[in-house]
C-alpha cells in the first residue's frame, strides 16, 4: 500500500515538473519569437451615462369590465375569450320575456293616464265656463238689487252660486294638474322600461378584443353582475415600477427603451404618458405608464423591462472585440512593461453599443489589446500597431 502511494506521489510530481518546464519553454520562445502587430489601448475610467433597469407588466390603455344592467336570466354568450369584436356588436344576450311585460304594462299605465288628463282638461273648461256664467249672473244681480228691481234673496243665490263654481274650477285645476304629474311619471316608467329592454341585449361599447368571460349562457346575471372583460383596440402601455429615487427626474413626454422580451428581440421605444401621484407602501415604488407602439406581437400581461436615465457613473468600459473567452472563463490580454502579452481574468458587466463595462480585473490606466488577434498567447511579444 505504501509502494503504491509513493509510486503516485511520484508521478504526480513528475508530471508538475514537466508542465512547469513546458510553460517556461514556451514563454522563453514566445520572447524570442518576432513580434505580434496587435491594436493596443489604455483602459481608462470615464463618466458615463447611469442606467437603471426597472420592471414592469403591460397592460391595455382602456380596457373595462362588462356588466349586467339588468336582472335576467342570461340567454346567449354568442362570444369567447380571444374574439374580437366591432362598436355594437352583440355580446350577450339576456331574457327579456319579463322587461317587456313591463314595458306593455307601462304602455297601458301611460295611455290611462294620457286619456285622464284629456277628461281632466275637458272638465277644467267646463268649470271654467261655469264660474264665468256666475260671474256675469251675480254682477247682474248686483246692479239690479242695487235699484231695488230683485230681492236681497235673489242677490244672495246668485253670489252662492259664484262661489260654488269657482271652487269647482279650482278644483277641475288640481285634477288637471294631478292628472299631468301622473302622466310625467307613466311616461319616465315607459322611457325606463324601453331602456331596460334595451340593456338585454349587451353589445361592444368599443372595438376590442375579450380578454375573459365570467359567466356563461343560463346563468342569471343581476345588475352589477360582470358579463366579460373587454380592451379597447389601440395602443397599450407598461407600467414601469420605479423607485422614489429616481421618479423626481422622469417627466411625461421623456422617451424611454421598453424591453419586452416575449413579444420582440429589439427594444420598443416610448414615451412617459404619465407618473402615478402616490407610491407603493409597502415596495416605496411609483408607476410610470409608458406608451407601447401598436403591434399585434404584444399582449397585456407581458413582462415589461425599462431602462431609466440615472444621471452619471464612473465606469471602467473596454471595446467588446478585446474580450477573450476561455471555457466558461472571460479575460483580456494585457500588455506588460516588457510588451508581453498576459492573459488577465476580468468580470464583465453591461454591454453598452460596443463596448463593455469591466467590473472588476482592470483598474484603469493599464495596455491591453483592444481586439481579437490570431496567433496571440500568453506570454507572447507583441507591438502596437503604427
Amino acid at each position: 500500500m505504501h509502494r503504491g502511494i509513493f509510486l503516485f506521489a511520484f508521478f504526480v510530481s513528475a508530471l508538475l515538473l514537466a508542465c512547469k518546464e513546458s510553460r517556461e519553454q514556451g514563454v522563453s520562445a514566445g520572447e524570442n519569437s518576432p513580434p505580434i502587430r496587435v491594436p493596443i489601448a489604455i483602459a481608462r475610467v470615464s463618466d458615463e451615462p447611469a442606467n437603471f433597469e426597472a420592471t414592469g407588466v403591460v397592460r391595455a390603455e382602456t380596457a373595462g369590465i362588462i356588466a349586467s344592467e339588468v336582472s335576467a336570466a342570461v340567454m346567449a354568450m354568442p362570444v369567447r375569450e380571444g374574439d374580437r369584436v366591432r362598436q355594437g356588436d352583440l355580446l350577450a344576450r339576456l331574457d327579456s320575456e319579463r322587461v317587456q311585460e313591463q314595458l306593455r304594462q307601462s304602455e297601458a299605465v301611460t295611455a290611462e293616464a294620457r286619456q285622464a288628463k284629456m277628461a281632466a282638461a275637458a272638465g277644467l273648461d267646463a268649470a271654467r265656463a261655469a264660474a264665468d256664467l256666475a260671474l256675469i249672473t251675480r254682477n247682474r244681480y248686483k246692479s239690479l238689487a242695487d235699484e231695488d228691481a230683485v230681492s236681497r234673496q235673489d242677490l244672495d243665490h246668485a253670489e252662492a252660486r259664484l262661489a260654488e263654481t269657482q271652487a269647482g274650477r279650482e278644483q277641475a285645476e288640481r285634477l288637471l294638474a294631478a292628472a299631468t304629474d301622473r302622466i310625467r311619471q307613466a311616461e319616465a316608467a315607459l322611457a325606463a322600461a324601453r331602456i331596460t329592454l334595451s340593456d338585454t341585449e349587451v353589445r361592444a361599447p368599443y372595438d376590442g378584443m375579450v380578454t375573459a368571460r365570467f359567466i356563461d349562457a343560463g346563468s342569471l346575471a343581476a345588475p352589477g353582475t360582470p358579463i366579460l372583460a373587454l380592451e379597447k383596440t389601440g395602443g397599450r402601455r407598461a407600467d414601469i415600477f420605479v423607485p422614489e429615487s429616481l421618479v423626481q427626474a422622469i417627466r411625461p413626454g421623456e422617451v424611454i427603451q421598453i424591453f419586452i422580451p416575449a413579444a420582440s428581440a429589439t427594444p420598443f421605444t416610448g414615451s412617459v404618458l404619465a407618473v402615478e401621484p402616490a407610491a407603493d407602501p409597502k415596495s416605496r415604488t411609483f408607476v410610470v405608464q409608458v406608451n407601447i407602439p401598436e403591434t399585434t406581437n404584444v399582449r397585456s400581461g407581458m413582462f415589461a423591462r425599462a431602462v431609466i436615465p440615472a444621471g452619471t457613473a464612473k465606469k471602467l468600459l473596454i471595446p467588446g472585440g478585446a474580450l477573450v473567452r476561455q471555457g466558461q472563463l472571460t479575460g483580456v490580454y494585457m500588455v506588460d512593461t516588457n510588451n508581453l502579452a498576459r492573459f488577465r481574468l476580468i468580470r464583465p458587466g453591461a454591454i453598452i453599443g460596443e463596448r463593455v463595462e469591466v467590473l472588476s480585473g482592470l483598474a484603469g490606466e493599464e495596455r491591453f489589446v483592444a481586439a481579437e488577434v490570431l496567433g496571440i498567447a500568453d506570454g507572447i511579444r507583441v507591438e502596437a500597431f503604427p
